[in-house]
């Protein structure tokens, strides 16, 4: 029978020899576990190099690779975690998915899933594929629409086949009770300071969730909505820190950064980070004074505080911050100090939260 996971939930790979939780085969050498590997401790007195008879104390490289360590640390772990998690619902679903298509009278999971996707297929018109065809290459693009019409249609349909598996999954996890009770990966924790900036929810919360964020990034649109949920639904024991990275390749972050901490100021943030959010192809002065009238602040305020550009130092505080901290993308999220290895979704802030307040007691 052909394996759920190539129809269903892609499992990221891991090449790491060093830890692997299949027994060997019993003429095979003895295999390593995690606890029985790991890079050696290092101590401030310790030699690491000798050069021209003078030594190199570990002492010099310690504050320079420690950041460094630690979000490779994050990594693997997150890397590990993800394996897991992929590998246990992949063989929960598969197990119930074999039932569903012996019920059905069918003789593989495949051909219950596509029989599943055929139900909810939406009809390929024309009109669709033209909205398609404006989402991918835009007004007055190349090729021309006619030329890639059978192209459109081919990835509007696998955009289908995507959403019906992935209702359908949600459906046998909802009716099936299905309960998550595998252990999560604690990752290190790091020294994360909300320095001075906005603030969602409750300033004495027992978890912080500090954002390091762009403007123009359409993951981070996503991303925003979820975190006010997450806020919301852990009301008074969570709160949420704003910090700027925008990325140099998105050429109008960086002044909305600045102009979103000019909001800040007029106390409005996060009534103009929304705003920014939504109209992220808005994204320049004209823009920003649009949404600032929208939110209630004082135009005049915002147009000597943008002529002033005091808070590009403040943005670029941010930045330093978070290259620091390893932050290479965006979002970002630290929870409590501890790297979120995930994107940012309501699902994997939520599980970041219960773990942060379980830890806080």
């Amino acid at each position: 029978m052909p394996r759920v996971s190539r129809i269903l939930l892609p499992l990221p790979l891991l090449c790491a020899v060093a830890c692997n939780n299949t027994p060997p085969p019993a003429a095979a050498a003895p295999v390593a576990t995690c606890k029985e590997v790991g890079a050696p401790e290092l101590k401030e007195t310790d030699v690491v190099a000798t050069v021209r008879g003078q030594p190199v104390l570990a002492k010099e490289i310690l504050d320079k690779i420690r950041i460094q360590e630690l979000k490779a640390q994050a990594d693997y772990l997150g890397k590990v975690q993800q394996i897991r998690e992929g590998v246990l619902k992949n063989m929960v679903i598969e197990r119930i998915l074999e039932e569903e298509a012996k019920k059905a009278g069918l003789a593989t999971v495949d051909e219950y899933v596509k029989l599943q996707a055929e139900k909810t297929r939406k009809p390929m018109d024309d009109a669709r594929l033209r909205a398609l065809y404006a989402e991918l290459v835009g007004p007055g693009g190349n090729p021309p629409f006619d030329d890639v019409k059978m192209q459109l249609a081919q990835m509007a349909s696998q955009r289908d086949a995507q959403e019906a598996v992935g209702a359908l999954m949600e459906r046998i996890i909802a009716e099936n009770k299905i309960v998550w009770q595998l252990p999560t990966a604690k990752l290190p924790r790091l020294e994360v300071s909300a320095d001075d900036d906005p603030i969602l929810g409750a300033p004495d919360a027992k978890v912080t969730i500090v954002e390091f964020s762009d403007f123009e990034c359409p993951y981070c649109s996503k991303a925003a909505e979820a975190v006010h949920e997450v806020e919301k639904k852990y009301k008074g024991k969570v709160r949420v820190v704003f910090r700027d990275f925008p990325l140099s390749f998105h050429k109008t972050a960086k002044a909305a950064a600045v102009a979103s901490n000019c909001a800040k100021e007029q106390n409005k943030f996060w009534e103009f980070h929304d705003q920014l959010f939504k109209n992220q192809k808005g994204l320049e002065e004209s823009g920003f004074k649009t949404y600032a009238r929208v939110v209630g602040m004082d135009g005049d305020k915002l147009d000597k505080c943008l002529a002033s550009n005091n808070y590009a130092a403040e943005v670029e505080k941010d930045i330093a911050d978070g290259e620091k901290l390893g932050v290479e993308g965006t979002p970002s999220f630290f929870v409590n100090g501890r790297p979120l290895s995930a994107g940012g979704s309501v699902e994997e802030l939520s599980k970041a939260v219960e773990a942060a307040l379980a830890e806080a007691g």
